[in-house]
């Protein structure tokens, strides 16, 4: 997998889908062929809905980056995107 494969896979939220278990066979979360259980679920996706609404290719260009809503409010993801 190339670093560009990677870079391309980068969901909103910032976790890689090409490194994600169902990658074999999901084409990642900004894709139409996704497989992500968040993303297909009844609620669906907060960081996919609220970056398609404001434009942003991720959370990390929002300027309310520590919104705490969805995976980034997860206590383990939180402390992973402040070392980022």
């Amino acid at each position: 997998m190339s670093v560009k494969e990677i870079s391309d896979s980068t969901a909103y939220c910032g976790l890689v889908c090409k490194l994600c278990h169902l990658a074999d066979r999901c084409s990642g979360c900004k894709s139409e062929l996704n497989c992500c259980g968040i993303r297909t679920s009844e609620e669906g996706c907060y960081q996919y809905d609220c970056c398609n609404e404001k434009g942003f290719d991720g959370c990390w260009e929002c300027p309310d980056f520590s919104c705490g809503k969805g995976w980034i409010g997860y206590t383990k993801l939180d402390r992973f995107y402040k070392v980022m």
